[in-house]
């Protein structure tokens, strides 16, 4: 998952910006996606950067414990994989900045996605994907299929042209 949209750095350091007022009310958008699909990651591997770090705690995920590395801070796509190969259980969600999140989804993935929306990662989008592996320390380039993916504006839009009545 990319961090929620971000307030602008005008009046702090980019590592405190906390999200927009956007960005909150995208996080609970995507919070009520994530809990809707079902998905319970026992892990959460979040940078310690303000914005994500309160991404992570806009999704109330229970019986979640949450990683917080300032590692994950801006980090490319070979350290994200180098933290997923060190974690355990059998779900882990991640959180982090672009370039890095987009660069490990696109990575990661099999298949190129036919979604324009995949290659850049939005603010606040969730990549859900399954793993032909028993242990993450086996966690390889293109091992990845995906199950899912959406932003907050997808959830947005399907929000408003919900069923008529």
């Amino acid at each position: 998952m990319r961090h929620a949209q971000s307030d602008d750095f005008e009046h702090s350091c980019d590592f405190e910006r906390p999200l927009s007022v956007r960005g909150q009310q995208d996080a609970a958008h995507m919070r009520h996606w994530f809990h809707a699909q079902g998905y319970h990651p026992q892990n959460a591997l979040v940078s310690a950067a303000k914005r994500t770090a309160e991404t992570y705690d806009l999704l109330q995920i229970e019986n979640c414990h949450a990683f917080l590395s300032k590692a994950l801070y801006l980090a490319p796509a070979t350290t994200l994989l180098t933290a997923l190969k060190k974690t355990t259980g059998p779900s882990v969600l991640m959180i982090g900045h672009n370039f890095g999140i987009s660069d490990l989804a696109n990575r990661l993935r099999k298949d190129r996605s036919a979604n324009p929306k995949f290659k850049i990662f939005p603010p606040g989008a969730i990549w859900v994907a399954d793993l032909p592996i028993e242990d993450w320390r086996a966690l390889n380039w293109g091992a990845a299929s995906s199950v899912n993916f959406t932003s907050p504006q997808d959830v947005r839009t399907k929000l408003s042209n919900g069923p008529r009545r």
